[in-house]
């Protein structure tokens, strides 16, 4: 109670003390003019010129204090906005007007303007030292401005902070949005497959399942090493090599293969040249079961397409680079790859994929002009759902994928036209020569259908482990299904 009668006590003294400012007898601004007009007609410049500036001071400071006066009335009023303007009218006309200083320097710090308060203030202290009306309000004046200088401090480094958090850029007059990711410059990733099969026909195995070996350069299982380096936005490096694997119903068709591919990114097109080498080493190609070592090396090509939608990636290594023709000689292994990967991007975390894809395998007898051929195509349709963290090109916290594929697998052996096109070898194993014998399609041998389903998870900053789930069931006529688990591991930098 007392402590609210003591301020309502000091606002009181110090609302009386507002009073107007009465003009005193003082020069006359118009006879002082005058004078100064005579002087000059008599050729006393420089007393003309002392009584000219004697009337603008004196023209001044009536001015001011007229200005100080409809203030001290607006003040009365309530009108605080419109009293302040006058106050600071007034200090234009006459910035040492003490009584001025005093009521807008209050008036000031009534409305939260403290920095301009004590200014005001210090300016009334430096011309009346012992001035005792700003005192009143002065030093909590001081208080309130620290106060408000260390908010703003505060507010400051809570937005910086928020910014840097959540990696935000503020244009000017701009609505805020997400900074890009930094430049993603190395990502490298290492799978093995561990393969299970089942057999549900009486064959070289017993019924039930069985462990599948894969012989390699390296291990009996899949494997594969993918590496992609980006020095700059405009070019990117990979490299992929390993054991693929080719589904449940091929044979041993080689033990590594490799590609190395340079993309030059062109704003969303991408243009690439790559290399791609099969090595096979085995005896089960060529009717005098010798095991034998044979290399095939393709030069390839690689565009693409990509913006905030849609992805598209498409690469081809023909086998007509070179082409394995009656012109060679001994035994040859001829082979080809082509894709076509079609991605629609909802947003960060939904993803729709699709893709085509074809490898063909001729293993040629140049001196009995004889060749067999074996082909895997696969069409394939997928979605994936995932968490992100913003680091380089997006590095997965937790996202799975679930695909559905359809694989046909092409055979054709002992072909005694291995030249010739539309043999029965590629092409989806289409044959012209048996087209009216109701056999079109005569290196066609069977189909098989692929569920899969995969789970990333990011570990620590930089690393991620995967696992996918992959069951193949084949046609009935085949003699064993695959249930297949890879395991990998990725670093993104």
């Amino acid at each position: 109670m007392r402590s609210n009668l003591k301020k309502t006590t000091v606002i009181l003294i110090i609302f009386l003390s507002a009073v107007p400012l009465y003009s005193q007898k003082a020069i006359d601004p118009k006879k002082t003019s005058e004078r100064g007009v005579e002087f000059g007609q008599q050729k006393r410049y420089d007393e003309a010129l002392k009584e000219f500036d004697d009337a603008i001071k004196a023209y001044n400071t009536s001015s001011s204090k007229t200005y100080h006066n409809k203030g001290w009335v607006f003040e009365l009023k309530g009108d605080i906005p419109k009293a302040i303007a006058c106050y600071e009218e007034a200090l234009k006309r006459n910035p040492e007007q003490i009584p001025t200083l005093e009521r807008a320097g209050y008036l000031y710090f009534r409305t939260g303007r403290f920095e301009e308060a004590v200014t005001a203030g210090e300016n009334v202290i430096r011309l009346e030292p012992k001035n005792t009306e700003v005192i009143k309000w002065l030093p909590e004046a001081y208080a309130m401005r620290l106060k408000k200088q260390r908010d703003s401090l505060i507010e400051k480094q809570e937005e910086e902070k928020k910014a840097k958090e959540e990696k935000i850029t503020v244009p000017a007059g701009e609505e805020k949005k997400e900074a890009e990711p930094p430049p993603r410059y190395i990502y490298a990733s290492m799978d093995f497959m561990i393969r299970t099969a089942y057999y549900f026909k009486d064959s070289d195995n017993d019924k039930g399942f069985h462990y599948m070996t894969t012989p390699g350069y390296y291990t009996n299982v899949p494997e594969m090493l993918r590496l992609n380096i980006t020095p700059s936005k405009l070019i990117e490096f990979d490299l992929e090599a390993g054991r693929p694997y080719l589904g449940a119903l091929s044979p041993n068709l080689i033990i590594h293969t490799e590609k190395i591919e340079a993309i030059f990114h062109l704003g969303k097109y991408s243009l690439g040249i790559g290399g791609m080498g099969n090595h096979y080493r085995s005896s089960f190609a060529y009717a005098d079961d010798k095991k034998r070592t044979l290399h095939d090396f393709k030069t390839g090509f690689i565009f693409g397409f990509d913006d905030e939608e849609v992805a598209i990636l498409f690469k081809l290594y023909p086998r007509s680079l070179p082409h394995d023709s009656d012109g060679s000689s001994g035994r040859t292994l001829d082979v080809d790859y082509m894709l076509i990967d079609y991605r629609y991007k909802v947003d960060k975390l939904l993803n729709f994929y699709s893709w085509i894809s074809v490898r063909d395998y001729y293993y040629f007898d140049h001196e009995a002009k004889i060749s067999n051929y074996w082909g895997v195509y696969e069409l394939g349709l997928g979605v994936s759902l995932g968490r992100y963290r913003n680091i380089g090109r997006y590095i997965s916290y937790l996202s799975v994928s679930l695909d559905y594929t359809e694989r046909f697998y092409m055979r054709d052996l002992n072909n005694d036209k291995p030249y010739n096109f539309a043999n029965g070898q590629g092409w989806f194993g289409a044959n012209a020569d048996k087209w009216f014998e109701g056999n079109p399609f005569s290196g066609y041998r069977a189909p098989g259908h692929v569920v899969s389903f995969k789970m990333e998870e990011g570990i620590g900053k930089n690393f991620f482990l995967y696992q996918k789930l992959m069951i193949e069931m084949v046609d009935r006529r085949e003699d064993h299904d695959e249930y297949c688990l890879t395991l990998g591991l990725g670093a993104l930098y």
